[in-house]
């Protein structure tokens, strides 16, 4: 579509220079959409300039330039240039020319005030289109955008059209303050002229009540009809013109009320019946986010509402006061770069007119959450309150929308969360991300902390592409991320099954990490990845967030969570749990290392489902919300290979309790002194546990688990069980049914009088201590492999002082170390280096080295990686050729 453009400058002076009988492709304010043969507007903004960009314009194809300063010489080379006094004025009606003006084939009737424009507006048109009236409608609702209300000149007269051509008659359009200063509704001749009220608000913007009022009441002075809330009256009366009659309507104390008596008080002055009214108002419907009800089985009112004033904060409170049967619960925060002196105020109403708040996050754009936060608390003080009695805080607003459904209200309260309502993205550091209060409520109500929406167009980077970092990817593909994945292997060499790869970006090979980090929302690292690498470190200076798998999984998991650490035997504990969970009939997960991966099944969850993991220091070292239930086990050396230092490692198992509340509970080992320490940093109820304590319940003859290391995983499974309420009788049974897991002390076959294990999971001295401490049979036990740093020297000293170890089969790196330890405690027995020989030819010679009626043993008391990919390797690769051997028949 093309424009003459002598057609557009009508209705506006203007001094012309060149030629002024061009066509023009289109009309624009910003030099970046420009398209060859258009029109840019340069606009001097609030913080940019836009002469500035008049020459980034013309390069991208601009032929006319409309702007307030003289031409440039080198300007008039090749566009022509309209000079007038006010650009913004200039916009708004070559706008309405670019459509044909639309907005005088309808009768328009703008409605402003501080509060209730878009409610009236809409109940408005709804009573004039039930009377026949063909009405479109223009609100913060319908225009679906970010933050906008009073949409920019060029797409407010496309809408106007569109209502035109669709043959509409009559359009209601809300008016703010903002788009009457910025001239967006300049040309416009308004038929009428509604306010509903004038309370506090953008003096951000408006520096000054006085100016705010005078530019609400431009709308009043420039229609033929004033219909005026007349409590406020007084206000603007001398900023009224003789060109508009005026009628009243009265303040009520229900706020819809009153939208309601200024919808029909205007249907009235335009001819419309009063049944007709009655009618209408009747099966109304609410704009969406405005006090509107999210239905729930919980017993609890849940309302969301767009109230961002203090008068509409008042407003709501005191309409949902009166419906509630218990108290009343609000979350709201106040958005930056808006009205920084109404925060003080809502805190202030809020204290006084609800009994509990939670003060949060809202559109916190380039300010401190702090910041805000701590604004709105000065009032709250003000009025009496008192931080964890009448009012909380937390920044993140899933969050408190989640404390406040889960933690604060209950049955019969009523929670209002104030201040997005419709709108569908939050803005941090300039950028809209997405957000709906209506997904997280939704979420919060089956338990989750935080709703998935949030993560749509997010810049996502993947750190490595295990079981676990596949698992991420898709969930992260699926909810909309942006999603890229680095990896030090070449892409060929990627399990790339199930991964959309045309919807997922690769950065691969050595230098994977090389990248520049600073471009992503978030990096989620694999385990393995050490959390404070450079990279990661310089990215999160950057204001880079750094997560996991796991903390995305804990912050949305909606159900209750029981988490197992220690040195060893977490997976054996987790197993343990999960299988008297699923005995007790609870709806019971297993997901992790030895389940199934855990975001893919966010889906399943509710708030009645337990999940059970396994947590390793490397998943639980930038944890920041710790499981329900955490179970600590044996805390000794391990990972020092990743851990910069011994501390640094207990310090991260130490997040399974750090961050638990009253209701939480931490089950801890009380026969490691490491393990011990763990109740001084737990939030929640301690509950201490003994590998002797089973001997008060259950009989060890009855357990098909081997070894009396079990002992101490039983009883922690026990007790974390006991924990969540299931009785005595059902976890024996549970108990004495389960036979342990593969890879840890996992009985394979027996040949030639002699049994074989597999414990390949023992990847430091500690499970290979207790192995052997699990056999009175002669015992050759293959030990060595990938070095992690660790002292070998208790190994030594119990191999020593066991009299039925007879053969020791040295393998991998740490064969020397472990040989060291050995003969430094003067072991007799007899020692077999085969360094990194085949699989085969180790359980071969450990074969033929034991006697009739003895036992072999595969824990290695180390890692795998110098030999293996890991351990479940090797404990196959063992097992495959023990039943080679079988089969061969070797004696």
């Amino acid at each position: 579509m093309k424009r003459r453009l002598n057609s557009l400058l009508k209705g506006f002076d203007c001094e012309v220079y060149g030629n002024s009988s061009i066509d023009v492709s289109g009309v624009f304010d910003d030099s970046r959409k420009v398209v060859s043969g258009g029109v840019f507007v340069a606009i001097s903004g609030l913080t940019v300039d836009g002469h500035e960009f008049i020459d980034s314009a013309i390069e991208k194809g601009a032929v006319v330039v409309i702007g307030e300063k003289k031409p440039k010489k080198k300007w008039l080379e090749s566009v022509t240039y309209v000079k007038v006094d006010d650009s913004r004025e200039a916009l708004a009606v070559l706008a309405s020319n670019w459509y044909g003006n639309p907005s005088r084939k309808l009768k328009m009737i703008g409605v402003t005030g501080t509060d209730g424009k878009t409610t009236t507006a809409s109940i408005i048109a709804h009573i004039l289109n039930r009377a026949g009236k063909k009405t479109g409608v223009i609100t913060t609702v319908t225009t679906q955008g970010l933050h906008t209300t009073t949409p920019e000149p060029m797409e407010l007269h496309k809408l106007l059209r569109d209502m035109v051509d669709e043959g509409c008659k009559y359009c209601v359009l809300e008016v703010t303050s903002i788009g009457i200063d910025q001239r967006r509704v300049w040309g416009i001749d308004f038929d009428v002229g509604v306010l509903t009220n004038i309370t506090h608000e953008h003096m951000y913007y408006h520096k000054t009540m006085g100016e705010y009022i005078k530019v609400k009441a431009w709308l009043l002075g420039n229609c033929r009809l004033a219909v005026i809330n007349r409590e406020y009256y007084d206000k603007v009366k001398k900023h009224l013109t003789k060109k508009a009659a005026v009628k009243f309507f009265d303040e009520q104390e229900d706020f819809n009320k009153t939208n309601k008596e200024a919808a029909a008080l205007v249907a009235r002055q335009l001819g419309v019946k009063d049944k007709v009214i009655k009618k209408a108002l009747k099966d109304f419907k609410l704009p969406t986010g405005r006090a509107e009800e999210v239905k729930n089985r919980r017993g609890i009112g849940v309302y969301i509402d767009f109230a961002h004033t203090p008068n509409a904060l008042e407003s709501v409170f005191k309409v949902l006061k009166k419906k509630s049967k218990g108290r009343l619960v609000c979350v709201f925060g106040c958005a930056s770069e808006r009205d920084d002196e109404k925060r003080p105020m809502m805190g202030e109403v809020a204290v006084k007119n609800a009994d509990v708040s939670v003060f949060t996050a809202e559109d916190p754009r380039h300010e401190s959450v702090d910041k805000i936060i701590g604004e709105i608390e000065v009032g709250a003080k003000r009025a009496g309150g008192k931080i964890k009695r009448n009012y909380f805080i937390e920044h993140d607003r899933g969050k408190a929308i989640w404390m406040t459904i889960n933690k604060l209200a209950k049955k019969g309260d009523t929670v209002v969360v104030c201040g997005k309502g419709h709108e569908k993205s939050m803005n941090y550091r300039g950028v809209e991300y997405p957000w709906s209060d209506f997904d997280s409520v939704s979420e919060a109500l089956r338990g989750a902390r935080k709703s998935a929406a949030y993560l749509r167009d997010k810049k996502a980077a993947v750190l490595g592409l295990g079981v676990e970092g596949k698992d991420l990817a898709r969930f992260l593909v699926s909810r909309g991320a942006l999603v890229t994945i680095f990896d030090q292997k070449n892409k060929n060499e990627l399990d790339l099954e199930d991964i959309d790869v045309k919807r997922v970006r690769f950065v691969t090979g050595e230098k994977y990490l090389s990248g520049d980090f600073g471009q992503y929302d978030v990096i989620y690292r694999s385990p393995g990845v050490y959390r404070y690498k450079k990279e990661l470190v310089r990215a999160e200076k950057s204001g880079v967030e750094i997560s996991s798998a796991l903390k995305l999984f804990m912050d949305l998991c909606p159900a209750r969570v029981i988490g197992v650490t220690g040195t060893k035997g977490k997976g054996t504990t987790s197993t343990l749990i999960y299988e008297i969970l699923k005995a007790d009939g609870r709806d019971a997960y297993l997901v992790g290392n030895i389940g199934v991966p855990y975001l893919g099944i966010l889906d399943k969850l509710n708030a009645n489902s337990w999940v059970v993991m396994e947590l390793s220091s490397f998943q639980l070292i930038d944890l920041t919300k710790s499981p329900h239930i955490g179970v600590v086990l044996n805390i000794t050396k391990d990972h020092l290979d990743w851990h910069k230092a011994l501390t640094e490692y207990i310090d991260a198992k130490k997040n399974i309790v750090r961050y638990q509340d009253g209701e939480d509970f931490a089950v801890i080992n009380k026969d490691y002194k490491v393990s011990r320490s763990f109740g001084k940093d737990a939030g929640g109820d301690v509950v201490y546990f003994s590998g002797r304590d089973i001997l008060k319940i259950f009989d060890p003859n009855k357990f098909k688990l081997r070894g009396e290391h079990n002992w101490e995983n039983i009883a922690a499974a026990a007790s974390a069980c006991k924990a969540v309420g299931i009785s005595e009788k059902v976890i024996k049974r549970a108990v004495y049914a389960f036979g342990g897991l593969e890879h840890r002390l996992e009985f394979v076959v027996k040949h030639g009088g002699v049994s074989f294990y597999n414990d390949s999971f023992s990847t430091n001295p500690e499970p290979a201590i207790a192995a052997v401490k699990s056999f009175s049979e002669p015992i050759t036990i293959i030990l060595g492999g990938y070095d992690k740093g660790l002292d070998y020297g208790n190994l030594g000293l119990v191999i020593s002082k066991k009299e039925n170890v007879k053969n020791v089969v040295l393998i991998g790196d740490t064969a020397d170390k472990i040989k060291k330890a050995l003969l430094k405690a003067k072991y007799k027995g007899s020692l077999v280096e085969l360094g990194k020989a085949g699989m085969r030819e180790i359980v071969n010679v450990a074969f033929e080295n034991t006697p009739k009626g003895g036992v072999v043993i595969l824990s290695p008391a180390s890692a795998s990686f110098d030999m293996f990919a890991d351990y479940k390797e090797r404990g196959k690769k063992f097992k495959e050729e023990v039943k080679r051997l079988v089969r061969n028949g070797k004696k």
